[in-house]
């Protein structure tokens, strides 16, 4: 817990060194009303998943870890439907079928 709680704020540091944020320093602090809203909420998010995710693998253990990390895109699915409105495609819900499937065989 310890270590992902220094690794995550030491890796965004590490990110926004890189040559790839340049110039966004000025377009964050450009940022008003909803824009600041939703980068605050993302950096949350993100922060939180870390630890949430390291707390799992420590009290639930690897096994479950493992399984629920590997699923982790079909939680995307009803999320897509709420959030973005969108339909999945049928390619989508054949992959989360053929996930689920292998996920049977495996147990």
């Amino acid at each position: 817990m310890a270590a992902t709680a220094v690794r995550s704020p030491l890796g965004g540091l590490v990110l926004w060194a890189t040559p790839w944020t340049r110039g966004t320093w000025g377009t964050v602090w450009k940022s008003r009303g909803r824009e600041v809203g939703f980068l605050a909420a993302i950096c949350l998010l993100s922060a939180t998943s870390s630890l949430l995710f390291t707390m799992g693998i420590k009290y639930g253990g690897v096994a479950v870890g493992t399984v629920l990390s590997t699923t982790s895109p079909l939680f995307t699915i009803p999320l897509e439907v709420v959030v973005l409105g969108h339909r999945p495609t049928r390619r989508t819900i054949q992959g989360a079928v053929a996930t689920v499937l292998g996920i049977a065989l495996m147990t």
